[in-house]
């Protein structure tokens, strides 16, 4: 009897285990390096908004950026971020969108949409 009671356990762990890795399945990378560069494009690209607002702050705004275009570093809040190859963007609190270009290995601000 405890050969039987050992050999359901086992099956039932397997099967438990099985299906929790369908179900989750979708929930990993397929490319887990790709995830990793994107998690890091989208931290470089809130610094470089972060640094371009700092900048502003200060009267000196980098090319691609009008005075009043972005808020002051107190008030900046980036809701999302996306990357699209050499090419991203940052969603402001405040509706404007801030667009970037990778160059020389760098992001830069290329333009500000106003909300």
């Amino acid at each position: 009897m405890k050969p039987l009671v050992i050999a359901v356990l086992l099956v039932a762990l397997v099967a438990g285990g099985a299906l929790a890795a369908i179900l989750t399945g979708g929930d990993e990378p397929a490319n887990p390096a790709a995830t990793t560069t994107a998690e890091a494009d989208e931290r470089t690209i809130e610094q470089a908004v972060a640094d371009a607002a700092a900048a502003a702050e200060q009267g000196d705004p980098p090319p691609g950026i009008e005075p009043g275009d972005l808020p002051g570093t107190d008030e900046l809040s980036i809701d999302s971020v996306r990357v699209r190859g050499d090419r991203g963007s940052a969603t402001l609190s405040s509706g404007a969108v801030v667009e970037l270009e990778r160059s020389a290995g760098r992001w830069r601000i290329t333009r500000v949409r106003a909300p």
